[in-house]
């Protein structure tokens, strides 16, 4: 019997080391993150998790309104920290992509791969769906019970999650056999990455013909900024989110003739806007005055930098902004048993009291 409890103690660490030796030996996800997004990639965003997560943006604008459901699922159901467990996360999507089936996440952060593949089978589960373990090009994975849908695990840090083509192609750019993105969308992802502290947030877009016409037939815009929209080529922007709020913008155009008018206009605008005086009372007026509009060769440059407390001002005013209408439409028609009950009195002919 003690021979037997032996050999399986040995079978068992076997087991975990081969499985240790499986993902720590096959290809990791390249850093940054963008350096794994194929080259015909349209649009890429980067969020650094911990910082968004604790930040009074997603405090205000997602838990308060129940966005992050999945992630409480997580905490109450698993006893899993989401933050803790991902430091990084990272999506893009094709240009032909036209809903979430064609984006592709990529993540990184110290995994417990057992708490989470455990918890991740018990939501499944409960939710009527099921997993399995799989090999997706010699990198180990699990799928879902049914479609396409994969997660590759590159080393013990790196994850892939989409449909098993685009995870076939993150595996080939982690192994250098296909080239990872570069060109307009490199260059802009660059330049807002630039400088000693990353940012938190970052999101570019190039433009395909598809997307463009499809902004211009819903942002019907006159003037100058009418004529800007049908050169409008590329945007990229970055944020911090962690302490206050920086804001920087960059869009790129065909070609550098409207960029002038546009910086001009937008300059207009803005000083239009701090000519009103109720403005001035809210925390919009001093956000305002601290945008700085500039053109860039064929480049316009917005950027903003709020402190703390001026920033929860400005959360403050937009969602007492965006709860307006919804009282609006939610109202309830106030009933009262004295006004809608039939009168049965005669009505008074005194007076009303001056």
């Amino acid at each position: 019997m003690r021979g037997r409890r032996i050999f399986l103690v040995l079978v068992l660490l076997g087991g975990v080391a081969a499985a240790a030796f499986w993902l720590l030996s096959g290809p990791r996800l390249r850093e940054p993150l963008v350096e794994n997004v194929p080259e015909e990639a349209a649009a890429y965003a980067r969020v650094d998790v911990k910082a968004l997560l604790r930040s009074s943006w997603w405090r205000r604008f997602v838990t308060e309104r129940g966005g992050d459901r999945g992630l409480q699922r997580m905490r109450e159901q698993c006893g899993i920290e989401p933050s803790d467990q991902l430091a990084e996360l990272a999506a893009y999507v094709g240009a032909e992509g036209q809903s979430l089936d064609h984006v592709t996440f990529l993540a990184r952060g110290p995994f417990d791969h057992d708490s989470l593949g455990d918890c991740m089978r018990q939501i499944v589960e409960q939710d009527g769906g099921g997993l399995r373990r799989v090999e997706i090009d010699g990198v180990p994975g699990v799928a879902g019970a049914r479609g396409d849908s994969r997660i590759a695990f590159l080393g013990r840090d790196g994850a892939a999650f989409g449909n098993e083509r685009s995870v076939r192609q993150v595996i080939a750019i982690a192994r250098e056999e296909r080239p990872h993105v570069g060109g307009t969308l490199r260059e802009l992802h660059d330049a807002v990455w630039a400088g000693e502290t990353p940012p938190e947030v970052v999101a570019v877009a190039v433009l395909p013909e598809g997307w463009r016409r499809a902004i211009r037939e819903r942002v019907q815009a006159p003037g100058v900024f009418g004529e800007a929209l049908e050169k409008l080529r590329a945007l990229a922007a970055s944020a911090r989110v962690s302490r206050g709020l920086a804001l920087s913008v960059r869009v790129r155009f065909e070609d550098a003739s409207v960029v002038e008018p546009l910086v001009e206009q937008a300059r207009l605008q803005r000083d239009a806007l701090l000519d009103d005086p109720l403005l001035g009372l809210t925390a919009a007026g001093p956000a305002l005055r601290r945008v700085a509009v500039e053109g860039q060769g064929s480049e316009v440059v917005l950027a903003v930098d709020l402190d703390e407390s001026l920033a929860e001002r400005l959360v403050e005013l937009a969602q007492r902004m965006l709860q307006r209408p919804e009282r609006r439409r939610r109202r309830p028609r106030t009933e009262s048993p004295v006004l809608d009950a039939p009168s049965t009195e005669a009505p008074s002919t005194e007076a009303p009291a001056p």
